[in-house]
């Protein structure tokens, strides 16, 4: 499939749709962007049509099912069922895969376009292929972004990081979203690491660096945030260094399932006791 499209992804528990008037406002605003048209459903009839899809797919009720949306460059929108969880609610998934960093850059790869998507597949190939499960995607500068093209947290004596993105809709640094207790700024300005002279490849590069695209900041990451201050946790916006991933207690990602935790990246070992509260508390939040 070549068509480009923009896509969200429902989490619908005890039959109810969560958090869709957040993922079509994303895609209004993505569609404006990218494609330049219109997208602006009736939300309640939105749905109202995910959960009919739900029901006939014939979905597990005990558990959480999942629906994507999906708009083409007219702003056609279509829903296609997602599969459903072993779990009821967001969890933290008993799953924990080891990851490799896969840097790679490509314009709009913020956006949720398939193109995205498709990046990611690639950057997992290459992670799959280096005898892990499923890629860390970086910068060429080392900065950590994503884990399965989800937003990628680290954690450290229970403050919890996530690298700032880079430029807002106005193309000037954006400033940061989150209530963090503390009040130090921190610079977004990350310099490539030390190389040696005539040194090859040091780590899985993919593509070229390319200028940055407007910030789209997901509904899954908003939706983190919220629960790591519900959880009691401090959020920082910082960096999140593959040079320094040994450093953190643990790396989490969280998509619409809920939130993972990874056993491994590259080769250092993580624990997953701040995950497990943030999905308790993201559960919380319904």
């Amino acid at each position: 499939m070549t068509e480009l499209h923009l896509y969200q992804t429902v989490h619908v528990a005890d039959e109810r749709p969560r958090l869709v008037r957040a993922h079509a406002a994303l895609l209004a605003k993505a569609a404006r962007t990218f494609f330049g048209c219109d997208y602006a459903p009736d939300v309640r009839l939105l749905e109202s049509r995910i959960a009919a899809l739900v029901r006939s797919e014939r979905y597990p009720r005990s558990v959480s099912s999942f629906v994507r949306i999906e708009v083409s460059d007219n702003g056609t929108e279509r829903l296609r069922p997602a599969g459903y969880s072993l779990y009821n609610g967001y969890a933290l998934r008993s799953v924990m895969p080891d990851a490799r960093v896969v840097r790679c850059e490509v314009p709009g790869i913020e956006l949720p376009t398939s193109g995205r998507e498709a990046l990611h597949r690639l950057a997992d190939r290459r992670a799959r292929a280096l005898g892990a499960d499923l890629a860390v995607r970086a910068d060429l500068h080392g900065v950590c972004y994503s884990a399965d093209s989800a937003p990628l947290f680290a954690v450290r004596n229970n403050t919890v990081f996530t690298s700032p993105e880079l430029v807002s809709d106005s193309g000037d640094p954006a400033p940061p979203p989150f209530e963090a207790t503390s009040a130090r700024a921190v610079s977004t300005a990350v310099p490539p690491e030390p190389r040696e002279p005539n040194a090859g490849p040091a780590h899985p590069e993919l593509f070229v660096q390319n200028p940055a695209a407007p910030a789209f900041r997901s509904v899954e990451r908003e939706t983190a945030a919220h629960a790591i201050r519900a959880a009691g946790l401090t959020l920082r916006e910082e960096p999140i260094l593959q040079s320094a991933l040994a450093t953190y207690d643990e790396l989490f990602y969280v998509d619409h399932r809920g939130v993972t935790a990874l056993a491994h990246c590259d080769g250092a070992p993580y624990m997953f006791l701040v995950a497990e509260r943030i999905a308790e508390a993201m559960e919380g939040m319904f």
